[in-house]
Formats: structure tokens, sequence, C-alpha cells
């Protein structure tokens, strides 16, 4: 209540707007400002009618517009801007709050300027950086996932949800007629925000198990290795967020999934290396269990009403059923 009625917090996001118009030579001083003004939007946002106040007021829209000015840095710059997880987990916040009827309005214009920003875009391309081993050397990061990665997965998760909330009132197979069509461009244009690619990247040709000098014999007893917990809990989240997603329309990302043949490939193999790595891992942890039941829902989705997609399960010698 202080902080509002001083009109601290709105001196913190003039700070935060000032990174748009920064010169070159300012802006690692000016960083580290913006890194404390972050920690206090946190501190202050812990408290629930100081989200509304932030919503009401629309003090949250200069902090997307600094997120989206972050995303267009280039990839060097963009990983050493060491506030970039908080400012997620920050806007990740607002999106789950529970907001009082003279709030929604507020939170409805949010969702629209994240989905319409070009921000997704931007995230999937950030993703597609883990491609690149020397830009990000997964080997020696000693099982550590990027908080870029546990954070933004968790801000697309929170926002499909968002937007996939009504599946709970209708039946799956169908869709939000309420939905924009804008919607479905993002998620088409962006190939599921690039997640589907990131995720499997990341298990599959980043994990030493799974390189292809591997024998037979070894790649058998190489998959019961239990993956580190943050790798695990991004598994989770991404598997979340492809389920939010289907449900938004079941039958449009089908369609998606029988045209790209890429994507076909890639869920193919994560489906089969998630379902062997649950079954050998089952009794480890509750997360492994968690896992396994997100993954069997979403090949639920993947496959209902759909010969397309049920006869890309059957592929191969060793069939995904």
């Amino acid at each position: 209540m202080l902080f509002r009625k001083l009109k601290f917090i709105p001196t913190l996001v003039d700070i935060c707007k000032r990174i748009l118009i920064c010169p070159k030579q300012e802006f690692k001083h000016l960083g580290k400002v913006i890194e404390q003004s972050i920690k206090i939007f946190h501190l202050f946002c812990t408290l629930r009618e100081n989200r509304n106040y932030m919503l009401q007021t629309n003090r949250i829209m200069p902090l997307v517009d600094l997120l989206n000015w972050i995303m267009n840095r280039p990839t060097q710059i963009f990983f050493g801007i060491s506030f970039l997880p908080q400012l997620f987990s920050l806007i990740t916040v607002h999106m789950k709050h529970k907001t009082p009827f003279e709030c929604i309005q507020s939170k409805e214009y949010l969702i629209e300027i994240l989905i319409c920003s070009a921000l997704m875009g931007k995230i999937k391309n950030k993703f597609a950086v883990i491609n690149y081993p020397l830009a990000m050397d997964m080997s020696q990061m000693n099982g550590q996932v990027p908080m870029f990665l546990l954070k933004s997965i968790s801000f697309i998760e929170a926002l499909t949800q968002i937007i996939s909330n009504d599946a709970r009132f209708r039946p799956a197979y169908e869709r939000n007629a309420k939905l924009g069509e804008h919607y479905l461009f993002v998620i088409q244009n962006t190939e599921m925000f690039g997640v589907i690619q990131m995720i499997t990247t990341l298990l599959l040709t980043h994990s030493e198990q799974f390189k292809s000098s591997c024998n037979s014999a070894e790649s058998e007893i190489n998959t019961t290795k239990v993956m580190p917990q943050t790798f695990l809990s991004l598994a989770i989240v991404s598997v979340k967020v492809l389920n939010n997603i289907i449900r938004i329309d079941v039958k449009f990302v089908q369609e998606l999934f029988i045209k790209s043949e890429v994507m076909q490939d890639q869920l193919f193999h994560l489906f089969h290396y998630l379902l062997v790595y649950t079954h050998e891992n089952y009794d480890k942890c509750e997360d492994t269990k968690e896992l396994l039941h997100e993954t069997l829902m979403l090949i639920g989705y993947y496959c209902l009403l759909n010969e397309g997609t049920q006869q890309i399960l059957h592929r191969g010698e060793n069939t995904i059923l």
C-alpha cells in the first residue's frame, strides 16, 4: 500500500521504459538498475491486491514491452541478461492471477497483447538456439537446463492454459467457437511455439544415450538412466503445453501434425522416448508418474477420431502401440 501511495511503482515502470531509448554505452548500467527493479516488482506482486493494481493500471504492459525488446537482442547479449527469467516469472504470475470482475478486461487485453505482439515467434527462435552447440554447449551444463528454458516454457504453459480453459466445459473434439482465428494463426505460424522441436532436441539429440554411435545394447541400458530434475520438469511442462494447444482445437492441430513430416518424426520419437523412460523409471519419483500421465493424455488427443494420426503410431517395427 505504501509503495502505491508514494508512486514508487510508476517510477520503477518508467525506469524499465528507458531501455527502449537507452544508448548502447549506458545499457550495462541501466541493466543493473532494471534488475533490481524487477526484484522489487516480484516482492510487490506477492500480494493479490498489488497484482490487481498492476493489471488495472496497465503497469504490466511496459514489462511486456521490455520482454519484447529483450527477445530482439542478439544471442550473446540475450543470454547475458540475468533478470530475464525473473521477468518471465513476473508476467506469468499475472497471467495465473485470479482476477476480480473489475480486472477481467485488463487481463484479457494482456493475453491478446502477448499473442499478437510476435512475442511467441521470438521465443520459438530463441528455442532454436539449443540446436547449436557452439551457442549453448549442453554437455558443459552438468544437467542444468538454462533458467530461460524453464521460465519461458512455464510462461507458455500459463498462456495456453488460459486460452484452452473452456475445454473443461465442452467435448474434446469441438473447438471454441469464440476463439479468434489469430490464435490458430500464431499456433500454426510458430509451429506450436517451437515447443516440439525444443523438447525433442533437448531430450534426444543432446543426451549421450541417444547418440548414433551407441549400439542397441548400450542404448537399452542407457534408457534407464534418470534424467536430471531440471530436464524432467521441462519435459512435464512442455507436454502440458502441447496438451493445452491441442485442446484449443483438436482437428486443427491434428491437421498440422499430418501436414508436417518433420513434426510427425519428432513426435513419434518423443512419444517413444517418454513411454520407455517413464516405464523404466515409474517408481523412482512422482514427477515421472506425472510425465507418463501427461504423455498418455497427449497421445489420446493426438489420435482422437483421426485415422491419419492413428496410422502414424503404427510406423516402424516397434510401433508406439
